[in-house]
């Protein structure tokens, strides 16, 4: 059985969204955490506050940040400006997007096996594409199907196109998520 092609998920399978996410956040509240404990709320010692860590893959930053003021007890234009604040240091601590050392060297040897690759992922079209381009993995790929425009993704299901796929037998392919086992 040759393997024609091959679908991985993008977060968190190639790319290490989560400590991005995570060294973002951490970052927004080191900046932020003096602001909040004058106003007589508080930033964990350590860590993300579940509040903020629930967020993974989110491009809503400032909206969680002021969210998470609100229930620390810091409110109104304070609040705003903090999460104005953080997310600008969020966005430039999570503006890199590093790809797990073991994806390049498994796209180069998939590409040289002439073996196709896409990427099937949750989220908007075109932030999948670019987390692509900031990880410098764009060219290892052919097809995106992002939830944004395959709705099925969101669940287990995968678009039809791929899921009419063969299983075994010429050009059969295989799909990948660090969630699940491949298939």
């Amino acid at each position: 059985m040759a393997i024609a092609f091959v679908y991985f998920d993008l977060d968190d399978t190639l790319i290490d969204t989560t400590g991005a996410v995570f060294d973002g956040y951490a970052a927004a509240l080191a900046e932020i955490e003096p602001a909040v404990a004058a106003a007589g709320g508080s930033v964990p010692a350590e860590g993300v506050p579940d509040q903020l860590a629930g967020t993974f893959g989110s491009t809503m930053p400032e909206e969680y940040l002021r969210a998470w003021l609100y229930e620390t007890g810091v409110d109104g234009q304070l609040a705003e400006e903090l999460a104005s604040r953080g997310t600008e240091v969020y966005e430039r601590r999570t503006e890199v997007i590093e790809p797990f050392a073991e994806a390049r060297p498994v796209l180069e040897w998939l590409e040289r096996c002439g073996i196709g690759r896409g990427v099937i992922s949750d989220g908007r079209a075109d932030e999948q594409r670019e987390k692509l381009e900031r990880a410098h993995l764009a060219r290892f790929f052919g097809p995106v199907f992002v939830s944004e425009n395959y709705p099925c993704i969101q669940g287990q299901a995968l678009p039809g196109d791929v899921r009419r796929r063969p299983r075994g037998g010429e050009g059969a392919g295989g799909y990948g998520d660090v969630r699940r086992r491949p298939r």
